[in-house]
């Protein structure tokens, strides 16, 4: 890892630090303050902020393992951790949207009286937090899956907030309890696409599908061009984190010189740096060898 990138995420991570204690605080806040009053929109605020916190523990270990040094245990490093915590964050967050749908099905059925002027407090207050956490992190979000997953957190939960304070508002204005489960199922309508976003691109990159961006039949086509290749076989395009793309290939080629075989795996190499490869494994196959194996 170059030291510019080490030094940008060792900025990303310390101010997910940051994101951390100050929402694990006002969770705890908020938390009490939904029991105090009864309203759901509020707990369901502060039971996704407290998955949210938990997202931004995993996130911030994942990220501390994920600079770990190769080792003999793990040639490849720990990036996989990175991609591992995104994961869990989001099997976190399924578990409750299914809470937040099953407690406002039964605040619909049947609606309980609520303070709104508390709720409206400890709405807006979480509105400054979570604009606090989304201007520490907004420059993060290209630096890895997990710290863009920990962006989204917040930037759900500051959806969650306005809707706090809109429910708040509304039950001021005109008394229309309702308002409550409707802003708590709006919250949990909200976290599905992102959820399943998160959970799609980490399940990719830990069953080792083919990333996105990279297309295989281009690949495998480019790579038959080189006039030296007479055929490629044994292609295989996988992630090992959201920024780190490996590939290995065996190039079936003619009788060649020790020299050319060079030239040939140095142009291969760029061949798949152009084609976002961040580490290519090469082999030259002499056609001969291919022929032996089958007698």
């Amino acid at each position: 890892m170059h030291l510019q990138d080490r030094d940008s995420r060792e900025g990303a991570r310390h101010r997910l630090a940051w994101v951390l204690v100050i929402t694990a605080g006002f969770m705890a806040l908020e938390f009490a303050a939904a029991l105090f009053i009864g309203s759901l929109a509020l707990l369901a605020d502060a039971g996704h902020m407290l998955r949210d916190v938990m997202g931004l523990s995993i996130a911030f270990a994942a990220s501390r393992l994920a600079d770990l040094p190769t080792d003999a245990r793990a040639t490849y490093g720990y990036q996989r951790y990175e991609v591992l915590g995104a994961f869990i964050n989001g099997l976190l967050l399924t578990g409750m949207i299914v809470f937040i749908f099953g407690e406002a099905a039964r605040r619909l059925m049947q609606p309980e009286g609520i303070d709104a002027w508390p709720m409206l407090i400890i709405g807006m207050l979480g509105l400054v937090v979570n604009l606090a956490g989304i201007w520490l992190l907004h420059g993060d979000v290209k630096v890895s899956l997990n710290l863009r997953g920990a962006y989204l957190e917040v930037l759900a939960d500051t959806l969650g907030s306005v809707g706090v304070v809109a429910a708040a508002v509304i039950i001021m204005l005109t008394g229309w309890t309702y308002a409550d489960a409707v802003v708590g199922l709006g919250i949990a309508l909200w976290m599905i696409p992102r959820t399943w976003v998160l959970l799609r691109d980490a399940g990719r990159i830990l069953l080792e599908f083919t990333p996105v961006h990279a297309h295989l039949e281009q690949i495998e086509t480019g790579l038959a061009d080189f006039e030296e290749v007479r055929q490629v076989h044994d292609l295989h395009v996988w992630s090992m984190s959201d920024g780190t793309h490996l590939l290995s290939v065996h190039l079936e080629v003619g009788p060649m010189s020790a020299e050319e075989q060079l030239r040939l795996l140095q142009r291969a190499h760029v061949f798949a740096a152009d084609h976002g490869i961040s580490h290519a494994t090469i082999q030259l196959e002499p056609g001969t060898l291919k022929e032996s194996f089958r007698h």
